[in-house]
């Protein structure tokens, strides 16, 4: 259902590199790099301080994925999309991006213009606005503002179309620095060289690098997963006295996809979605305690994400924006030991969901890939405890994955199977 390409190995192509040393007092330089297809182009900004950071301009039809750890701030222009998520213009936010090579890389694109509102057809005078000089200020050398806004201004002006601009800097992290110091994982954030953009010793610089692609890199999304991204966003608001609550359920084989998948649904709702939430967050009850998502192994765990997913699971818990509502040590990394009291700790979790006042936000439910004899058997009961209004039943192809797959969860069937506790005679659930 999902497909991840590796790197391609190509002949590493001479890209025209440009230094401009601008003679004021501050002696600052911007390296500018147009990209093959003239329709991007990045700027590495090197302060008086040494410190180093890049502005990209993305035009329209343009796939660029990144490699590395950054922090990025889009300054200008209409929404991007990562992982599913859509980034709009807000020079006061700041969003973590972690790229290791142990995952598929990230892609970053211009959305279609019709996703983005009150795009200033005006580049420099929208540049101009106090808000994103403010951010520009904070971002660079104060005195260095004016000059990079104006160099900003002339390079977008090179483009036909609306033009984003996006600013990336480095993301210094303890954790996954101290990490990559072990022998296992000193290539967990290794930067490719061969047809990436800016060179290496800028690169090496910045601890990030960008490679154009024709949209084969990265999340691949099959068209079953864009219905369902559409049906999310088609949800009619439900009403705050209502107690009826979207949850969806997310289960399969052991690589199958599913982390993904739920990164991918994540931040289509926090991103793309409207719901009557003062503060707009995701739920997630996680029942994988031999992989789980947002804590160490062993726990059964509900958290609230408040921001876009952008990276593999290990990065999730150095973010301040994941809360976790409740936990659980369930001591073991199979319920195969004990499974009455894994579903006991699974019903502990689960009534910190139903005890959250009105409206709730939508629920987002995590399972093992453990699909048959028991495994299955436990994947009824959380299907009986949560009662999800729509289940995605990943597969994966091949006759050696016939074994993983479990039976087709549809409505007679589930009717007919044994759960731990009880049989199932009367569900309703909704399928795509």
């Amino acid at each position: 259902m999902f497909a991840f390409k590796k790197i391609p190995r190509k002949k590493s192509e001479d890209l025209h590199d440009e230094t401009d040393t601008t003679s004021n007092r501050n002696k600052q330089k911007l390296f500018v790099t147009m990209f093959k297809s003239k329709r991007a182009q990045i700027i590495v900004y090197l302060s008086s301080r040494r410190l180093c950071s890049c502005f990209i301009l993305l035009g329209c039809d343009t796939h660029l994925a990144i490699f590395g750890k950054a922090r990025f701030t889009h300054l200008y222009g209409p929404m991007i999309t990562i992982w599913g998520g859509n980034i709009g213009p807000n020079p006061s936010s700041s969003y973590d991006i972690y790229s290791p090579t142990s995952h598929t890389p990230l892609s970053i694109t211009q959305c279609p213009l019709e996703k983005s509102k009150n795009v200033n057809k005006d580049a420099t005078q929208g540049l101009q606005s106090s808000e994103i000089k403010v951010a520009l200020e904070s971002l660079c050398d104060p005195s260095d503002v004016q000059v990079l806004t104006e160099r900003l201004g002339k390079e977008m002006s090179i483009f036909r179309d609306h033009v984003t601009v996006l600013h990336f800097s480095p993301h210094r992290s303890r954790v996954l620095d101290s990490l990559s110091e072990i022998k296992r994982f000193r290539f967990l954030f290794r930067l490719p060289s061969e047809g990436t953009v800016p060179n290496a010793s800028l690169a090496k610089l910045l601890g990030f690098t960008f490679l154009e692609h024709d949209g084969s890199l990265g999340y691949q999304v099959a068209p079953e997963v864009s219905h369902i991204s559409l049906r999310l966003s088609s949800i009619p608001v439900v009403d705050p006295c209502d107690d009826y609550v979207r949850k969806l359920l997310i289960c399969g084989p052991k690589g199958a996809g599913k982390s993904s998948l739920l990164r991918f649904l994540s931040n289509i709702i926090l991103t793309d979605v409207e719901y009557p939430l003062k503060e707009k967050c995701v739920a997630v009850l996680d029942c994988d305690i031999g992989q789980p998502e947002f804590t160490p192994n062993g726990i059964i765990s509900l958290c609230l994400v408040k921001l876009p997913l952008f990276g593999p699971p290990y990065t999730h818990i150095l973010s301040t924006n994941v809360n976790i509502l409740r936990q659980c040590f369930v001591g073991c990394i199979t319920p195969s030991d004990d499974p009455s009291f894994y579903l006991k700790c699974l019903n502990f979790v689960y009534d910190a969901y139903v005890n959250l006042p009105e409206p709730k936000p939508r629920l987002l439910v995590n399972t093992m890939g453990w699909m048959q004899g028991l495994g299955l058997t436990l994947l009824l009961e959380q299907i009986l405890l949560v009662k999800p209004d729509l289940i995605i039943q990943l597969r994966t192809t091949g006759s050696s994955n016939n074994r993983t797959n479990s039976p087709d969860l549809n409505s007679s069937s589930l009717k007919t199977m044994d759960t731990w506790n009880s049989r199932v005679s009367c569900l309703l659930v909704r399928y795509t």
